[in-house]
């Protein structure tokens, strides 16, 4: 059972819902001591009123026990939506999980999650440190959801909105000061379930179109140790016009071997569309892919971009892309080739230690992306599109930053069809070691055009 009277320890928040009102609790830690604020509620750190509120709140503590898997959920019956949760100070011995609204059987949306100046305690027994953070989680939808973090410590989750089997559209996280694990602004599942909860089988499968749209996450002066999705959907649910900004972020651990990613919009067997990451700071260490918008498997990747202002990229795996659809064969795939289209990346600084392509398709056709380059120090190569069956269209577009010597540039690169109309301006910039307007290994090359503007 909770006690009022509470030393060093474990620092919980929750919201209070009495009925389907929704209503609000803070929680402040400062020298030593809790004191809380709520509406309708009289001495709300009471253990009478705590009992009386969540039967759940009786399996959590807040006297540093490490007690794992514990949960403080800003709702209770059918209030998930409109809930606030604010925490400021304390630490945790524990793997709590905060929700702004929680929902076995309903909609989780336009929850607050405030938490702050929060860091890891003395972590005995072998636990991980791992706080989770989730502005609306729902079996159903889980939209307008709104998390901030400052001055955390955690390994784990920082989610926006959380959708089992439903959408998760138009919420917002922002990270400052702190360091996370993951970091999704929006994640619509796809658990062998549709919208509504209900179960699946082989011929309803069709059916797990819910969407992750609209997302929005910010990043400042912060650590992430895994990956940072703005949008993520499940099953054939599209990922469309999720925005990611960071600003002086670093990647550790990083999955250092070639998984991670920080991409802003991210599909199963969907489309990726529309979607933008914008990279700044002079202090930014990225070592994971960098997408604008990735399809996982049979759906187009169509209209996102990337934009690269300064920081450092020793990126694995696929590198730096506008749009990627990578063709991997989940059990979503139902045999087209999803295309890379009208992507684009655009730098403007930094130092890049990475291929660099405005679209990539493994399966499928890449055509009329775009890179373009004003600044930046480049030490790889750069594809305006890469394609298995077309690459054509793209353009690379160069008028500032320096190349390695041993870099190349290829406007359009297919295996097996054509690389047709690319198109390649270098305008006041040294000419790299190799400049080919259009390339197919397997096909035609035809009306591809390099030109040199004072180039040297």
């Amino acid at each position: 059972m909770l006690k009022r009277s509470l030393a060093l320890g474990a620092l919980m928040a929750f919201v209070i819902t009495g009925s389907a009102m929704a209503a609000e609790l803070t929680i402040k830690y400062d020298n030593n001591t809790f004191t809380a604020t709520g509406t309708g509620i009289t001495d709300p750190l009471n253990s009478a009123n705590l009992d009386s509120i969540h039967s759940a709140l009786k399996d959590i503590s807040m006297a540093g026990v490490n007690a794992s898997g514990k949960k403080v959920i800003g709702n209770f019956g059918t209030a998930t939506s409109d809930n606030v949760i604010t925490i400021d100070g304390g630490y945790y011995n524990s793997e709590p999980r905060i929700y702004g609204a929680y929902s076995d059987s309903n909609n989780a949306n336009n929850n607050t999650v405030k938490v702050s100046n929060v860091n890891q305690g003395n972590l005995a027994n072998g636990a991980d440190g791992n706080l989770t953070v989730i502005g609306g989680w729902a079996q159903n939808d889980a939209n307008g959801n709104d998390v901030t973090i400052e001055n955390v410590v955690t390994n784990y989750f920082v989610y926006g909105g959380d959708a089992q089997c439903g959408n998760s559209n138009n919420n917002t996280v922002t990270i400052k000061n702190s360091t996370v694990g993951y970091v999704n602004g929006g994640f619509a599942r796809f658990s062998g379930k549709i919208n509504g909860g209900v179960e699946t089988s082989d011929n309803t499968k069709d059916k797990a179109e819910n969407d992750s749209n609209y997302n929005t996450i910010t990043i400042e002066n912060s650590t992430v140790l895994n990956s940072v999705q703005g949008g993520a959907a499940g099953g054939y649910g599209d990922a469309i016009g999720n925005t990611v900004t960071v600003t002086n972020l670093k990647f550790t651990n990083a999955n250092a071997s070639g998984g991670g990613a920080l991409e802003s919009g991210y599909t199963e067997a969907g489309n990726a569309e529309n979607n933008t990451l914008i990279v700044n700071g002079e202090n930014t260490e990225i070592v994971v892919q960098t997408f604008g918008g990735r399809a996982q498997d049979s759906g187009n990747a169509i209209g996102n971009e990337v934009t690269i202002n300064a920081g450092n990229f020793n990126n694995t795996g696929k590198g730096i892309v506008g749009g990627i659809t990578e063709n991997q064969g989940s059990e979503f795939q139902n045999g087209t080739e999803g295309d890379a289209l009208r992507n684009s990346v655009t730098i403007n600084g930094g130092t890049i230690n990475a291929k660099v392509y405005g679209g990539y398709s493994v399966a499928g056709a890449a055509n009329e992306n775009t890179v373009t380059i004003t600044g930046g120090e480049i030490k790889e190569n750069v594809y305006g599109g890469y394609g298995a069956t077309e690459a054509s269209g793209n353009a690379v577009n160069v008028s500032g930053g320096t190349f390695a010597d041993d870099s190349k540039i290829c406007g359009g690169m297919t295996k097996t069809g054509g690389a047709n109309n690319n198109n390649i301006a270098l305008t006041g910039t040294k000419i790299p070691m190799q400049v080919v307007g259009g390339w197919s290994n397997d096909g035609t090359a035809r009306n591809n055009t390099v030109k040199l503007d004072k180039a040297y």
